[in-house]
């Protein structure tokens, strides 16, 4: 009976320990599944907060681009508008025709210092200083042309490869060949 008594006794030692484990390994299973989902619901809702803030900031910033086009492309319109009214005031003035009157033409002078380039005025002056000194009709036409192909180049056609010997002057009082 001793030996059986020692055997009975090591074996519920034993049961005891291993019984307590499995409890203990089943609550710590437990407990670390517990963490480990509150973790993740932790950091998904910090990711979730990150992405909100981040279309928001996509959202403005595309607004804010929408915004820049719509105005950029609003002072191209304006400018289109006011560089066509000066080429006919222009032309008018240099073909001597009395379609345009001074009155409009210095209007349409300074409306084009509001809306045109610097590189667009200096052309423009160019071709009045030409109609000042009464210059040819050659070199009014090339200065003409190369104030237009400017207007062209400021109203949006940046890589046009056009110039002022492109321009072809039409007048309804040359004859038909």
């Amino acid at each position: 009976m001793g030996a059986k008594i020692i055997f009975e006794t090591a074996g519920a030692i034993i049961l005891s320990f291993g019984g307590s484990t499995v409890v203990l390994l089943g609550l710590s299973r437990w407990l670390g599944k517990l963490w480990a989902k509150r973790i993740i619901e932790k950091e998904k809702k910090v990711y979730q907060e990150e992405l909100e803030k981040l279309r928001q900031k996509g959202s403005f910033e595309l607004e804010r681009l929408r915004n820049i086009h719509y105005d950029q492309n609003d002072l191209l319109l304006r400018k289109r508008g006011v560089y066509e009214k000066m080429a006919v005031s222009m032309r008018a003035l240099f073909e001597n025709e009395q379609k345009v009157s001074m009155n409009d033409f210095f209007k349409n002078f300074d409306t084009m210092h509001l809306w045109a380039s610097d590189e667009v005025m200096n052309s423009l002056n160019n071709f009045i200083d030409a109609l000042l000194a009464s210059d040819t009709q050659e070199i009014l036409q090339q200065r003409y042309a190369t104030t237009i192909l400017e207007m062209r180049k400021d109203a949006g056609f940046n890589d046009s490869k056009l110039n002022s010997n492109d321009y072809k002057f039409i007048s309804a009082n040359q004859k038909d060949n």
